[in-house]
């Protein structure tokens, strides 16, 4: 596999899509060093170049998203996915719908190719928007939220956040409950999402100081909050103590 300070920063400062708008963020200061960070708005999208994105799709990728609950959540899991496998692809040089993605049991996505199993990546999307992260062999996680008020209810927040972090929202503001209870909830996320363990047990991850390393299933893991349009909540994270080589 070639070395990631080529293959991926190359792969990154090319446009995937002439017609897609990619937005340059910042990467957090804290982030391991080779990290790529990609978003983008796919909402300018018309509907008939997303069924042109389908035929690099599997069928697995497919039913899932004809399985989506609107059209908005189809097209986000088409492009979010036929996106994927473009700059896969040119990470790779395999095309993109020669590309083997797999899952773990618990659904955590890998290329199934050999020579690129140390190629680590995760995406996710909300709305108009879809992100990517890419690193070599290092764990990564990713996450993606709304901010959005209208969900916010005592069950929710039981669900997703331990008992001290539900005492430190409780009496605030709507809009500031929102968004600290966003930014704990994508924290954890990613978390879970770069151990690959599931997303399971998120109310018993005390992720309060989520600027700090979190010891999970033996393994301490770094989470940071991301730099995203208004509106949105985001999260990357990564293991402590793990090479990036």
């Amino acid at each position: 596999m070639p070395p990631a300070s080529s293959t991926l920063v190359k792969a990154a400062s090319r446009t995937v899509f002439d017609a897609l708008p990619s937005l340059d963020r910042a990467i957090p200061k804290i982030a391991p060093t080779g990290l790529i960070l990609r978003t983008y708005k796919i909402d300018e999208l018309s509907n008939t170049e997303v069924e042109a994105l389908c035929d690099v799709l599997s069928s697995d990728e497919l039913d899932r998203a004809r399985a989506a609950k609107n059209d908005k959540l189809f097209k986000s899991r088409i492009v979010g996915r036929a996106l994927l496998r473009h700059q896969l692809s040119q990470i790779t040089s395999l095309r993109p719908g020669d590309i083997c993605l797999q899952s773990t049991p618990l659904g955590k996505p890998f290329l199934a190719d050999a020579d690129w199993q140390k190629l680590k990546f995760s995406l996710a999307y909300s709305r108009q928007y879809v992100i990517y992260a890419f690193s070599e062999n290092l764990e990564i996680g990713i996450d993606l939220e709304f901010i959005d008020e209208s969900i916010i209810s005592d069950a929710l927040i039981a669900d997703v956040l331990h008992k001290e972090e539900q005492d430190l929202i409780r009496h605030l503001p709507l809009a500031d409950k929102a968004n600290i209870f966003f930014a704990l909830w994508t924290a954890k996320e990613a978390l879970l999402k770069a151990s690959g363990n599931g997303l399971s047990g998120l109310d018993h991850l005390n992720q309060r100081a989520f600027k700090q390393s979190l010891k999970y299933f033996g393994q301490k893991w770094q989470t940071t909050p991301l730099d995203l349009p208004a509106g949105f909540a985001g999260a990357l994270a990564w293991p402590l103590g793990a090479q990036n080589v």
